[in-house]
């Protein structure tokens, strides 16, 4: 797997629910953040599939969590909070929602690996168990055309 750098991001459509940082910055603020006692552990999967223009829409399949992205930067004890985006490593984004649309242009390699993080309201990490709630499938590179399906693959559910 070839890590690199992700700059200047192109979109060919960008939905509301998707914030994109430039340049493959991190903007964690770092650490985890523990599921309160007697709540349940949120879960996510990944599932992409072709767009009908170009890229790929990318499916996050949560259990036990909640988007709430009118209280990123707010402490909270409830499972709560965002998603971050990366792409061969490189954080490009967060994601406020289930569903956010990948151009080819941000899939530069032959293959790609795409991860998903749960993120609560300051940015932390989500853990279960000890381990970082999050989830990657691995996509083929480039500009799609409408209609060919370059084989998207299912992606791997994590706690």
């Amino acid at each position: 797997m070839i890590k690199t750098a992700v700059a200047g991001l192109a979109l060919l459509a960008l939905i509301p629910s998707v914030s994109f940082a430039g340049g493959g910055h991190d903007h964690s603020h770092g650490g985890m953040a523990t599921v309160p006692e007697g709540e349940a552990a949120p879960t996510l999967a990944l599932d992409a599939s072709p767009d009908t223009m170009s890229g790929y829409n990318l499916h996050l399949m949560v259990e036990n969590f909640t988007f709430s992205p009118e209280r990123t930067g707010v402490e909270s004890d409830a499972v709560e909070g965002h998603a971050h985006l990366y792409v061969n490593g490189d954080k490009v984004g967060r994601v406020y929602g289930t569903w956010v649309y990948l151009s080819g242009e941000m899939l530069p390699e032959a293959e790609n690996t795409v991860r998903v993080t749960l993120n609560d309201n300051m940015h932390r990490d989500w853990a279960a168990d000890g381990a970082i709630v999050e989830a990657e499938v691995v996509l083929p590179g480039g500009t799609m055309s409408a209609g060919h399906d370059h084989g998207a693959h299912q992606g791997h559910k994590s706690n």
